[in-house]
């Protein structure tokens, strides 16, 4: 009975840049000896390689025959000249192992399990940036022109720079509020905290009725009007001062109905 006594070494002699162009290929060198570990005759042998996933069962990944020359029961061959060994068929993301089978003879045991050599392959598929920091491509913003279409949040450490238009979701402020309950002709000091030049802070104040929650930017900044036949004056609207890095001050007029609920938002701008 013929058997493998040691898979010598696995290497590659060919590793193509681009996928498509050349086949994957290995070489593949070993013994084949009988039972008493006696050399089999020198001459053309019909050899079957398999890999599989498993060193005993496992999925069948990839095959070829070849006739291989041994001398002293010595042999080599090159791997992947009939049937490529290309990532899309073995894909080297795991533990792989070689079965060899003479002729019709039963396969031969054990299977020899490959070495780092043979994940190499596995570079090639890089070009296509399969995986990136154990991202897929699909999860990454590319720079080209296609419209793409992205879910979950997106920080960004330095600036941005939009050449074209922004649309969608208008960001979150710095600081919101919320609505705050201001006494007629009374003002308020809300506290921010958000530091820095209050030279780059972007202000939006917002009010609201109390009694049918209609929001509103009536009389912004405030408003008095007076009234010739009841020589009245009428205070209304809102308004906002006293910006500092810390602090806003918000004040609401002596008739404004409108403004029983002011809400202040903060944007800052980052130089």
């Amino acid at each position: 009975m013929r058997t493998i006594i040691v898979c010598i070494f696995l290497i590659f002699v060919s590793i193509v840049s681009s996928v498509g162009q050349v086949p994957n290929v290995l070489s593949y060198q070993g013994r084949l000896t009988d039972g008493q570990g006696v050399p089999v005759p020198d001459g053309p042998k019909s050899v079957t390689f398999r890999i599989f996933d498993h060193p005993t069962e496992g999925t069948l990944f990839w095959q070829e025959t070849n006739t291989v020359n041994t001398n002293n029961g010595y042999f080599a061959v090159v791997l992947g000249n009939i049937t490529p060994i290309n990532p899309g068929v073995v894909p080297f993301d795991r533990a792989y192992w070689m079965e060899t089978q003479i002729g019709s003879d039963p396969p031969l045991a054990p299977r020899v399990q490959f070495t780092a050599a043979p994940y190499a392959f596995r570079a090639i598929v890089a070009e296509d940036a399969a995986k990136l920091g154990g991202k897929t491509a699909s999860e990454y913003i590319d720079t080209s022109s296609t419209p793409q279409t992205k879910s979950g949040n997106l920080t960004i450490g330095g600036g941005l720079q939009i050449a074209g238009y922004l649309r969608g979701t208008f960001p979150e402020p710095a600081y919101d509020s919320g609505w705050q309950t201001v006494t007629q002709n009374f003002a308020k000091v809300l506290t921010h905290n958000l530091g820095g030049n209050p030279d780059d802070y972007v202000v939006d104040m917002w009010f609201k009725n109390a009694s049918n929650g209609s929001i509103n930017h009536k009389y912004y900044g405030g408003e008095s009007y007076y009234e010739y036949d009841t020589r009245a004056v009428w205070r209304w609207g809102g308004m906002w001062y006293d910006l500092t890095s810390t602090t806003i001050t918000v004040f609401r007029m002596a008739n404004a109905t409108d403004a029983a609920l002011i809400r202040v938002r903060i944007w800052v701008i980052k130089h």
